[in-house]
């Protein structure tokens, strides 16, 4: 490592777990974001200040004005670019000496296995888990402790971020107040997507009729 190194990561080296070796291999590290959205913005941005040496980003979608809120790696002038283009774009104004290989497609496992192989670390953008299925229950947090017991992580939400959810079970209570604020204590996003398995989906509903006692 160059001065210039040694003074970038520093705080990681002074850190007696890391130090210079850990931040060496830090360096020689590949890693796998598939979609840049929700959770792979800050996972490439963390990645690259911490001096992962090679990040590969995947991502057919375009950077929309509605992401800027929340996907960090954006700004205005990036809304209409393609997202992996954008993100490498931040990431190299944030630390240009990562390598950020650009793939704008949508992958299957075939086209993944070899990229796999190549990056052992392979963070998954899950934004779009959540926010598919809402539930309503009284004694939400009751309720949500029960599943989180059973494996089963659930969102929350509140009055002043309910706008933004897709789903018509809270379009009378969209634009905030009182009865927004109400609703929002009792209502749940459920981990059911159009990815997952009979199994896993059957697991989750499992969960609910234990988690939520019969009235």
């Amino acid at each position: 490592m160059d001065d210039t190194q040694l003074l970038r990561y520093s705080r990681h080296i002074l850190l007696s777990e890391l130090g210079v070796d850990a931040q060496q291999r830090f360096g020689e590290s590949h890693a796998l974001i598939v979609g840049i959205g929700g959770l792979g913005n800050p996972v490439a941005q963390f990645l690259a200040a911490a001096g992962v040496g090679t990040l590969t980003l995947i991502d057919a979608d375009r950077v929309d004005l509605t992401n800027l809120q929340r996907q960090i790696l954006f700004d205005t002038d990036a809304v209409g670019r393609p997202k992996v283009e954008a993100a490498a774009a931040r990431i190299a104004a944030v630390n240009p000496e990562v390598r950020v290989v650009q793939l704008a497609d949508r992958v299957g496992l075939s086209e993944l296995a070899p990229l796999a192989a190549a990056a052992p670390e392979q963070p998954q953008d899950r934004e779009h888990v959540f926010h598919k299925y809402v539930l309503r229950v009284d004694h939400r947090d009751t309720v949500r402790a029960a599943l989180a017991e059973r494996g089963v992580s659930t969102l929350v939400h509140y009055g002043t971020t309910l706008s933004a959810l897709p789903f018509a079970a809270v379009a009378q209570h969209r634009g905030g107040g009182k009865r927004a604020a109400r609703f929002a204590r009792e209502v749940l996003s459920l981990p059911i997507h159009a990815q997952l398995r009979e199994d896993e989906i059957e697991r989750v509903c499992d969960a609910l009729a234990e988690a939520i006692p019969p009235s």
